[in-house]
């Protein structure tokens, strides 16, 4: 059995880059992938979104689709999509 973490001469990598090279291994040819930043950006505020789900908060979520920050990130990408994506990564 061997240790499992990076290979001797490559440099260490956090958690978060471990998941997110997992996460382009899988989907590198699917357009529905995430970029890093944007899936951060999903991933900092889970609780809050499911919580405007499972309230029905559409207001929330209007709200955070139209802010500057998921504009920028997900530039024409709407909030659907980019929450699909997001599910997929996850998932």
């Amino acid at each position: 059995m061997t240790e499992s973490g990076p290979e001797k001469g490559q440099p260490g990598l956090s958690l978060l880059d471990k998941g997110n090279n997992d996460h382009r291994s899988k989907t590198s040819d699917n357009d529905w992938a995430l970029e890093g930043d944007q899936f951060i950006f999903m991933f900092e505020r889970h609780n809050a979104i499911m919580g405007a789900i499972e309230r029905d908060d559409d207001d929330f979520l209007l709200g955070l689709a139209d802010s500057e920050a998921f504009k920028k990130l997900f530039g024409s990408v709407g909030w659907d999509e980019a929450f699909d994506r997001y599910e997929a990564a996850v998932m």
